[in-house]
């Protein structure tokens, strides 16, 4: 490497080669709160706000072939970073150690038991400042430090319903407007929900001035379609 630089706003770090290359690692900044993080059993590191807007599809490249290099882009919205200390324990975890003479042999109950358990996943839920909900989203449960890009953009309401309970993936409608918000962590095991991170407080900002969207005029239509989908259903 033949330089080295901070870009402060961004928090990025810049490498230089000795000859035209360099790299950016980008937000370095979880690396300043990792001796605290590392001590929690769950916890959020400091999000970076959010900055949404619309990326232009840009064609008519394919001919260059080789010739052209394009890295990829950071995704569009905001990026959260947590560390969980521990896996939710699965039932068959809980059998009894076997005897060191004799062989220990589940019983039937424990079988069906392991056999039925649900998938421990992790459940993020984000809301405005008001509480009001807004998107939520799932990963699976994984110990140690998970990344994640919320692409800004509304939950949508009109999903199809399955027994009567809203799906937990909606797909995406609006970006939501300016401001701060608040997200949660949780932890389903075995159709128990438990609270990990109550509140994490981030901020979202535009590149654009987006004020012309009428937040209330969406938010209408897809409450219609969700009518319409549960009378279809």
């Amino acid at each position: 490497m033949r330089d080295i630089a901070i870009q402060e706003r961004e928090n990025d770090l810049v490498l230089g080669t000795f000859g035209r290359g360099f790299y950016v690692l980008d937000n370095y900044s979880p690396l300043r709160e990792l001796e605290y993080v590392l001590d929690q059993e769950a916890a959020f590191f400091t999000t970076k706000p959010g900055l949404l807007f619309r990326r232009a599809n840009i064609g008519g490249t394919d001919y260059k072939g080789a010739q052209l290099y394009k890295a990829k882009n950071p995704e569009v919205g905001t990026t959260f970073e947590w560390y969980l200390a521990e896996n939710a324990k699965r039932v068959k975890e809980n059998r009894p150690e076997a005897n060191n003479e004799l062989p220990h042999y589940p019983s039937l109950d424990q079988l069906q038991a392991e056999d039925w358990e649900e998938k421990p996943y992790l459940l993020f839920e984000i809301s405005d400042s008001l509480g009001n909900p807004v998107a939520r989203f799932t990963k699976s449960d994984s110990k140690g430090i998970s990344r994640h890009t919320w692409d800004g953009r509304m939950s949508s309401k009109a999903s199809i319903r399955t027994n009567g309970e809203p799906v937990t993936e909606a797909y995406g409608t609006t970006f939501v407007l300016p401001g701060t918000y608040f997200l949660s962590l949780s932890r389903a095991t075995n159709g128990a929900l438990e609270t990990l991170v109550e509140r994490h407080e981030f901020k979202v900002n535009h590149l654009y001035n987006y004020e012309g969207i009428d937040m209330e005029f969406n938010q209408s239509v897809d409450a219609l379609m969700a009518v319409s989908n549960q009378i279809n259903a």
